[in-house]
C-alpha cells in the first residue's frame, strides 16, 4: 500500500490522529472492488494497472488505484451533504 504525497496532507488535513489513513488502508487492503472485477482482472494482471476507483470511508471518498506495486491511495474528498 502506498500513499501519494497528496492524499497524505489530506488524511492529515480531515483526521491529525491517523484513525482515518488506518481505516482506509485497512479497507483497501481487503480489495473492495466488485467480485466480478477481481475474478476478470486481478491485481496482479497488468490490465488492472492505473485503473481508478473510490471507497466511502466514513464521511470522506478515499480515491485510489492499481499500480504494479499494489494500491496507490490519491486522494481523500470530503463528502458533501453526510
Amino acid at each position: 500500500m502506498q500513499i501519494s504525497t497528496e492524499a497524505k496532507a489530506d488524511f492529515k488535513k480531515f483526521d491529525a490522529s491517523g484513525d482515518l489513513e488506518k481505516m482506509a488502508i485497512a479497507m483497501i487492503e481487503l480489495d473492495p472492488r466488485p467480485a466480478f472485477q477481481k475474478r476478470k482482472i486481478p491485481v496482479e494482471d497488468t490490465l488492472s494497472y492505473g485503473r481508478k476507483f473510490g471507497i466511502d470511508v466514513l464521511k470522506y471518498d478515499v480515491k485510489y488505484e492499481i499500480q504494479s506495486s499494489g494500491f496507490l491511495i490519491t486522494r481523500v474528498f470530503e463528502l458533501e451533504n453526510v
